[in-house]
């Protein structure tokens, strides 16, 4: 599986029972799936680490950001929705001010 640095991942765990994390991947190094941040039952956390990946680990898979955007906090960037009528606005204010 390739990976995509910056976006989220599910790990879905290693057995039955275990707890479903995701995180924002940054790095494959060493059967290392190493990320930025994460969330952990229902915790947002911005530490960076890693989970180590072995033959008993089932897929991580990419998420749909909804999936989490309720655990990121107010003003996270992947929380944001930037629409067209908001990039308009933002111009309108740019110009009004001289910000080309």
């Amino acid at each position: 599986m390739e990976f995509i640095v910056g976006k989220w991942y599910k790990n879905p765990g290693n057995f039955e029972g275990s707890e479903i994390t995701w995180a924002k991947f940054t790095k494959w190094e060493r059967s290392h799936f190493y990320f930025s941040e994460w969330i952990y039952k229902g915790e947002y956390l911005n530490q960076s680490t890693y989970w180590a990946y072995g033959e008993n680990n089932r897929p991580y898979a990419p998420i749909n950001i909804e999936e989490i955007r309720q655990y990121l906090p107010l003003y996270h960037p992947d929380r944001v929705t930037i629409t067209n009528e908001n990039m308009k606005y933002l111009i309108s204010i740019l110009k009004k001010h001289g910000i080309q």
